[in-house]
């Protein structure tokens, strides 16, 4: 017996077991329900059914075993009562934490799914709690019990004797039918922060007495997606490789995760269009050990980056902490003042429906190459704001580079044609590629707002407009300059596009400046000249008394269409 007591005090247990939260105010990211939880203690308000929903490892059945724990612990003196801070040492809390209790009866739903099952559970509930407050009932990944069982539950669960509860927990809680949700409170609970996740790490190995570098527990967040519990594992597994402090190197062997600084040459090469150099940057990662869906992950964290440059302003920039080193993160920067947040977007758009590709294709590492060209191709084409507006064409299909034949023409006969020849006169003639647009005639800088909008709805950007008439302050327009003052929350590239249009549409002299004072957007300007001008309609005389002798009646503008007009 003394051997077997020595082996079990000195035997390994994994942190999520170790460390698993004994109290709700131990719970991470889940400040929603452990308010709603400690409030319903405090007041005796807590329901007879409860069911929590979330990711795997989040803590869902941890929170019911907190819950039963608070029910019914007595304290250490045995007198105690419903608290939100059990003692964790009265016989309740004990037998419940050790998973012996008889009154809390946890049951997975996965392995016990038919109405037998529930059937016990319901003629249990009858009997009064043998030794504890409440007698609890833990059902988890409850959306796995059959419909039968699900049905012989209902009446129980709306109508339980008093001294029952019922606590779910479910990952799929869109299988749990509407008719069981409609009788538990319900709890979505949230994944954890990389920035939470780097806090529990950081505790567990201060306790632990191990060293580490940030850098380490910053990629085991990463790779834990939001759980605590697959986050543990993980650092538990980097724990068991290496036997000293924790490096950041031992965790990207690990995770099978390249330093950034190697996937430069991969990210300047992507963003470039750089098809070639991107496809030889991307196999020299994947001969080393890199994955191509971390690959593929990382080029979409790249892009994330460079769209929060784009849309933050200049002190939330200053606060952003993006997880690269400092040159890496300057060069980053740099990239972000020559695109735009459509073309990130579309990029982006493509990198996200890759990796949802390549787990269909049948070779990974082919796909991943695929999916990268595919990107760096599609950083070629013109956004389509840029075809409405004239700027851009596709190339036709006469004009595109035939890339896998021979540039050696075969030699031709007299007597026969040839086989290209012959192909030919078969396929209908492709049509010409259009012809260049020739030079509009530059239009009369508008001497007033309202000329200069009207302009602008002329032409053939009905966004640019629309963006213009929401976002830019007008200030003053002369001598050839539109002064504006952007509010905020502007898109960074609207600025550069009123721009161009200005100079194409005005010429070259045309210039949009921005400046600081008090002014109106111009749909602000219409919305007061709207307001102005139903006031002088309704202090007419003839209007008044309209309105008086016909209570209720409203005041609408009415547009007469100039067909209808014509016609009558």
């Amino acid at each position: 017996m003394a051997a077997m007591s020595e082996v079990s005090s000195t035997s390994f247990q994994v942190s999520a077991r170790k460390y698993r939260p004994q109290k709700l105010s131990e719970l991470l990211g889940q400040d929603v329900l452990v308010k709603a939880l400690t409030s319903g203690i405090e007041q005796n308000r807590l329901p007879h059914g409860f069911i929590f929903t979330g990711i795997r490892g989040v803590g869902k059945t941890t929170t019911a075993r907190i819950i039963a724990r608070s029910l019914n612990c007595i304290g250490v003196d045995g007198q105690g009562q419903e608290t939100i801070e059990p003692c964790g040492q009265c016989e309740h809390c004990v037998a419940i934490k050790e998973g012996r209790h008889m009154d809390v009866v946890e049951m997975d739903g996965a392995t016990h799914t038919g109405v037998d099952d529930v059937r016990e559970i319901i003629e249990s509930s009858q009997y009064k709690p043998v030794s504890a407050r409440y007698k609890i009932f833990i059902i988890d990944e409850v959306h796995m019990l059959s419909k039968s069982a699900f049905n012989a539950l209902l009446k129980t669960l709306e109508e339980p004797p008093a001294r029952v509860k019922f606590i779910f927990a479910t990952t799929e809680i869109d299988k749990v039918p509407l008719t069981v949700l409609s009788r538990c409170m319900r709890f979505d609970l949230s994944p954890l922060t990389e920035t939470q996740l780097e806090k529990l790490f950081q505790g567990i190995l201060e306790k632990e007495g191990r060293g580490f570098e940030p850098g380490a527990l910053q990629l085991l967040a990463i790779a834990a997606k939001g759980s605590a519990r697959d986050g543990l594992s993980l650092l538990d597994q980097a724990l068991t490789i290496q036997a000293g402090d924790l490096t950041t190197q031992t965790v990207r062997e690990m995770l099978g995760v390249k330093d950034p600084t190697q996937l430069m040459e991969l990210f300047r090469a992507v963003f470039s269009g750089k098809a070639p150099d991107a496809y030889t940057a991307y196999h020299q990662l994947v001969s080393v050990g890199a994955s191509p869906l971390n690959l593929l992950e990382e080029l979409a964290k790249l892009y994330e980056t460079l769209n929060l440059f784009l849309i933050m302003s200049p002190d939330e920039k200053a606060g952003l902490q993006p997880g690269y080193p400092d040159e890496m993160l300057q060069e980053i920067k740099s990239w972000a003042e020559t695109t735009s947040v459509a073309e990130v977007q579309r990029l982006w758009q493509g990198l996200i429906q890759g990796i949802k590709d390549l787990g269909y294709a049948p070779n990974e590492t082919a796909a991943g190459a695929m999916i990268i060209t595919r990107v760096c191709y599609l950083s070629h084409l013109p956004l389509p704001q840029e075809i409405l507006n004239g700027k851009a064409f596709l190339a036709p299909p006469a004009e595109k580079k035939n890339l896998g034949t021979s540039a050696v023409a075969p030699e031709k006969t007299q007597d026969s044609p040839s086989l290209a020849e012959t192909a030919l006169a078969e396929t209908p003639v492709a049509p010409a590629a259009p012809k260049a647009l020739e030079p509009t005639p530059v239009a009369v800088f508008p001497g007033t707002f309202q000329d200069f909008i009207l302009e602008l709805k002329a032409g053939k950007s009905p966004l640019l407009y629309a963006q213009v008439c929401s976002d830019l302050k007008l200030l003053k327009i002369e001598d050839e300059a539109l002064t504006v003052c952007p509010k905020p929350g502007t898109p960074a590239d609207l600025l550069p596009q009123l721009r161009a249009w200005t100079q194409e549409t005005f010429g070259a002299q045309a210039k949009i400046l921005v400046g600081e004072g008090e002014g109106k957007t111009w749909n602000e300007h219409t919305e007061q000249a709207e307001t102005e001008k139903a006031k002088v309609i309704t202090e007419d005389p003839v209007v008044k008394a309209t309105l008086e002798a016909f209570p209720g009646a409203t005041i609408e503008d009415v547009q007469t269409n100039d067909k209808d007009t014509e016609a009558a």
